[in-house]
């Protein structure tokens, strides 16, 4: 993780601050585990996240979150 985040802020937002002149938020796009780092990071780090777009994310299981084994369906969640 630490390393995606030092990617972030060295490599994609030094380019595009160089480019606008502005230090921006970063837009993520997460496949798979992919979607799982990218809540991960956005959670951790959102001061550089703009959005997150998560395509097929891993699910949560293992987490042992309360009221739910990790077998879906998901227990309702009221909102």
């Amino acid at each position: 993780i630490d390393q995606i985040i030092t990617f972030i802020e060295e490599v994609i937002l030094t380019e595009q601050c160089s480019s606008s002149g502005e230090k921006g938020k970063i837009h993520l796009v997460g496949n798979s585990v992919g979607g799982h780092l990218a809540a991960y990071i956005a959670a951790r780090r959102p001061d550089l996240v703009e959005s997150i777009c998560l395509l097929n994310p891993t699910p949560v299981w293992g987490l042992n979150l309360p009221g739910w084994s990790g077998h879906l369906p998901a227990p309702f969640i009221p909102k």
